[in-house]
């Protein structure tokens, strides 16, 4: 796996060239067949319809703001943790791949946050398989929330116009579940996303460093679930 994952930077160095340096944009998408779009470009082809080639890689492009480098919580996150830091995009990403956008982003495989520590002259690449993450959330089961309450409603013999007058109120509700539930899933030590966060406050915020052991196990998980793959890329 560290062999594809290595090939797999590579590919996104080599597609992005300059543009990781030049471009004031956060995200990419590179499809199946090579192309490179901003994320505001190929989710707008998605909103039109086009047919746009299906999605294979989405990178994250993250210049960090001034105020990150005098908070040591928020530092130790963005460098050591991105994919715990930007959780919520990966959730979007999976409500897209699964849910929104099947057929063009059934084929997304990897995601990529680099990461650009301007102070530091330090620039940090992570990458991880999306699919791999997946399996260790247990997201299939996760998804079945997603499509769960329109069922119960159809089972219970619902009439049809009620049904799409719910439909939309019903739908969000739906997705606030699995997001819920996303959120709250005990990956890292015994400790969710949010409680993570709330670990990390408590230990470089209040210095409290009894919760240097939880730190660490913490740290492990990090690595069981996302097996990234990190790379320190050249500043410029």
């Amino acid at each position: 796996m560290v062999i594809e994952m290595k090939e797999i930077a590579q590919f996104i160095l080599q597609k992005l060239g300059d543009r990781i340096h030049k471009e004031k944009e956060l995200g990419y998408v590179i499809t199946i067949d090579g192309k490179v779009f901003t994320r505001r470009e190929y989710y707008s082809l998605l909103e039109e319809h086009s047919n746009v080639p299906p999605a294979y890689i989405y990178v994250m492009d993250i210049k960090i703001s001034q105020w990150v480098y005098k908070d040591p919580m928020w530092y130790n996150l963005y460098y050591y943790y991105p994919f715990i830091t930007l959780s919520e995009i990966l959730l979007g990403i999976y409500l897209k791949k699964y849910y929104y956008y099947k057929n063009q982003l059934g084929k997304l495989k990897y995601m990529a946050i680099i990461t650009h520590f301007s102070l530091l002259n330090k620039t940090i690449m992570e990458v991880t398989d999306i699919e791999y993450v997946a399996n260790k959330m247990n997201l299939q089961d996760l998804l079945q929330v997603l499509n769960k309450k329109k069922e119960n409603k159809k089972n219970e013999g619902v009439a049809k116009f009620e049904l799409d007058f719910d439909e939309e109120d019903d739908e969000k509700e739906r997705i606030v579940e699995f997001a819920e539930r996303y959120r709250d899933q005990r990956l890292f030590n015994g400790y969710s996303f949010r409680e993570v966060i709330r670990i990390f406050e408590r230990y470089y915020g209040d210095n409290d460093s009894s919760l240097a052991n939880d730190i660490k196990a913490i740290s492990d998980g990090y690595r069981c679930v996302f097996q990234p793959y990190r790379v320190e890329l050249s500043p410029n």
